[in-house]
């Protein structure tokens, strides 16, 4: 069913065990925010314990780090493979760590924005300044660089949301799991959101009919009939027509 979710490392554990974990690491107050984020999160983390998008995130950073570890720092330790954290499961970092991994999906969350978008834009904007520099604690070398605890900082997200509109200008972003195919439909909520975000997306561009060609036609991503309820008859049969070229 999630195919685009198999390339990342989901805890493949039940659902139980994940609320032990949850329970054992994050404290009350953070976990109550929680249920809210579940009607503004992307559309493909929806059918994810928080545990499970946690990990994801986590991987996600980690990429989007060596990435930035590549074209702001150096090329030499990027291929050496350095990670920001010497564990491969997060869960495996102390308390606090952990914690703030957990706090910066959350803000993804609340912003709706996917993980990879979030933190391209987040570990750019905190690069600048002192970032990506090495410093010298107790004759240890270390790299100072962005890490979780950065993505949620006021000066990071003061301009984050102007950046996700810019983003969205460019392209249309859409859920790429399975599951938001037409095919797969089943009246749940989220698939209900996915579907009127992508009408409202459409609705704000000028090429309208090639859009409803990809996303009802090609992508398969938008049911034939909400498009047409939304545009018209008319323009939806034009969309089709050059579906068909």
């Amino acid at each position: 069913m999630r195919i685009w979710l198999d390339k990342y490392p989901i805890p493949l554990v039940n659902e139980r065990q994940m609320e032990i974990q949850t329970h054992d690491r994050i404290k009350p107050d953070i976990r109550a925010l929680e249920p809210a984020l579940f009607q503004t999160k992307w559309f493909d983390y929806r059918q994810l314990h928080p545990f499970q998008a946690t990990a994801m995130f986590a991987e996600i950073f980690t990429q989007c780090w060596r990435e930035a570890l590549k074209r702001y720092y150096d090329i030499q330790l990027y291929e050496s493979g350095l990670r920001p954290w010497a564990a491969s499961d997060p869960t495996m970092l102390s308390k606090e760590v952990y914690t703030t991994i957990w706090k910066a999906r959350q803000v993804a969350d609340d912003y709706g924005i996917p993980y990879n978008v979030f933190c391209n834009l987040t570990i750019k904007e905190a690069s600048f300044g002192r970032m990506w520099s090495k410093s010298k604690v107790r004759g240890k070398v270390t790299i100072l660089s962005p890490l979780p605890v950065n993505l949620y900082s006021d000066r990071v997200l003061k301009d984050l949301r102007e950046s996700w509109i810019d983003r969205r200008k460019a392209n249309i972003f859409h859920a790429q799991t399975n599951y938001f195919l037409t095919e797969e439909y089943v009246e749940n909520p989220a698939q209900i959101a996915h579907h009127n975000w992508l009408l409202g997306e459409i609705n704000t561009r000028s090429d309208k009919v090639s859009q409803i060609c990809r996303f009802v036609y090609e992508l398969k991503l938008i049911p034939e009939n909400k498009a047409i309820n939304a545009f018209g008859k008319d323009l939806v049969l034009t969309a089709q027509k050059l579906s068909a070229i």
